[in-house]
């Protein structure tokens, strides 16, 4: 038996049924014709029967469209090898009909396209809002998040839909303060806010103009609106501010807010004697402290050397605190001394004396890590393997 199957690209007319990809391919009877009306006298399916029935015995014949002109319509035969010839006919150009504008095969997995069908659609059915939520959610994995906290403002629906799936998976986030506009944080903060647990602040190096105020000032107007939306969650700070920028403390009493709800600090700037107060009197739960500047310094003294910070559990430095051999090495034992509490050191500048004070007073270490140069390095093996065995 011949068969006349079809997948929407490519035909073909096969003599066994074993011949041809069953899941892929269909066996098509019914055809989709475009048929020319004419002006003089009205339509009847018999002109369509008379011009197309040649090819074999007609099943049936359904009206889609009926324009001004032309006239849609799917014609069904009775033996697919009836409507393989009138399909090829038409495709090759035998086929003498005037009236005959095109032949598609009909009986596949998607209707053949035609304009005139298109225009009969309601074009509120062709909505976004029409889609369910997973066709959504699958559309957002391919957003930028900027794009994401415009569409959350569209309307409620998408609103709820990143409220439930989107915002309270974003836990850590990084903000440009000095090129970030207010409006723009106060939108994304609103939304992503509330779930945050890591934030990264990044200020400018330089102070220029902006339209109105200067970059100074729309940096603490923007630190205020972004500390405004934190929640309770947060629960560790990142500040990345250049060299140069005073005053300090002022960024401290900025940072309240956080500072007051974290547990670990990341600070990537300069250190003075009333920052480090700051941060040990605005910080109450911290228990991990990053520095990446030098820190120790003599100027510290009078407030490294009796600072005691109960709650403070790791302290990691990423550059050299203090010179070796010299005072400032003297307050940072002295701190050592205060913090015996510390669990975890990580240190850049370490020498004998001082790997001796950690391993005397640090009763409760349980990880340290020590960077610096082999010609530094005179630490005793021995004294390795008795903090080692602690």
């Amino acid at each position: 038996m011949s068969l006349f199957v079809w997948n929407d690209k490519s035909w073909m007319f096969v003599e066994n049924p074993l011949e041809y990809d069953m899941r892929n391919f269909v066996i098509v009877r019914k055809l989709f014709i475009k048929w020319k009306k004419s002006n003089d006298k009205p339509f009847s399916t018999d002109e369509i029967k008379r011009g197309l029935r040649l090819f074999g015995p007609i099943e049936s014949i359904q009206i889609l469209n009926e324009l001004k002109t032309s006239l849609e319509v799917y014609v069904l035969y009775e033996k697919c090898q009836s409507a393989f010839e009138a399909f090829y006919a038409n495709r090759s150009g035998i086929l003498s009909t005037p009236n005959l504008l095109q032949i598609v095969p009909a009986d596949t997995w998607h209707q053949p396209d035609s304009h005139s069908i298109w225009n009969t659609i309601d074009p509120e059915k062709c909505s976004i809002l029409n889609l369910n939520d997973d066709c959504l959610l699958h559309i957002c994995t391919f957003l930028d998040f900027d794009t994401l906290i415009k569409m959350a403002y569209v309307c409620t629906r998408f609103k709820n839909l990143l409220d439930e799936f989107y915002f309270p998976k974003r836990k850590i986030h990084s903000i440009l303060v000095f090129h970030a506009s207010l409006n723009s944080i106060r939108l994304a903060m609103k939304c992503i806010g509330p779930h945050l647990e890591h934030l990264t602040l990044r200020y400018s190096n330089h102070c220029v103009k902006t339209k109105n105020y200067l970059q100074s000032e729309h940096e603490e107007r923007a630190t205020y609106k972004i500390l405004q939306y934190c929640g309770e969650n947060l629960k560790k700070l990142s500040i990345h501010k250049p060299e140069g920028r005073k005053p300090l403390d002022k960024l401290c009493d900025l940072l309240m807010p956080a500072l007051r709800k974290i547990v670990c600090l990341e600070w990537n700037t300069d250190f003075d004697c009333s920052t480090i107060e700051k941060l040990h009197e605005l910080s109450p739960h911290l228990e991990t402290l990053i520095l990446k500047k030098r820190t120790f310094s003599c100027e510290c003294k009078h407030i490294t050397s009796h600072l005691h910070w109960p709650t403070l559990k790791s302290l990691s430095t990423f550059q050299h605190m203090f010179a070796l051999n010299t005072p400032c090495q003297q307050y940072f034992e002295r701190f050592i001394y205060l913090n015996p509490q510390l669990k975890r050191l990580k240190l850049t500048n370490v020498n004998g004396e001082l790997f001796n004070v950690i391993t005397e007073h640090c009763e409760n270490l349980e990880y340290l890590e020590m960077l610096q140069n082999s010609d530094q390095c005179n630490i005793h093996s021995e004294t390795t393997i008795h903090l080692l065995k602690k």
